[in-house]
């Protein structure tokens, strides 16, 4: 199995099991890569779980962020959000995705802004 395999089996289970009542950061889960322990910074929007597994040197609260409006932006561009959803709109998953990451969406804090800025995006497609 990849190491690539291992760390998303390992993830999917840490978050899984995590109680909904504690904090969106696990670190010292015992799980490292190349050397380096790894921290997952995950959210959460109806059946949909983001998660990421960065190593220690990445900003928690701006990654957290970056998930919130990730999720946001999903939510409000997939009518009905569910894993499904994404997985048979996999393009369009991959051009919001990409466009939140590129545009620094994340230093906007004004949900309007932001939402106006991927409808735009959207008719572009």
């Amino acid at each position: 199995e990849s190491t690539r395999h291992q760390v998303l089996r390992h993830s999917v289970f840490v978050v899984a099991a995590r109680d909904e009542q504690v904090s969106n950061f696990v670190q010292n889960h015992g799980f490292s890569i190349y050397g380096s322990e790894l921290a997952l910074k995950y959210s959460h929007i109806a059946t949909v779980s983001a998660t990421f597994c960065c190593d220690y040197s990445c900003k928690s609260l701006g990654i957290l962020d970056w998930i919130q409006i990730l999720l946001y932006v999903l939510d409000h561009c997939f009518e009905y959000l569910c894993p499904l959803r994404l997985i048979f709109y996999i393009d369009k998953f991959h051009n919001l995705l990409a466009k939140t990451a590129t545009s620094h969406l994340n230093l906007e804090t004004n949900m309007n802004k932001i939402i106006t800025e991927i409808r735009a995006f959207v008719k572009m497609e």
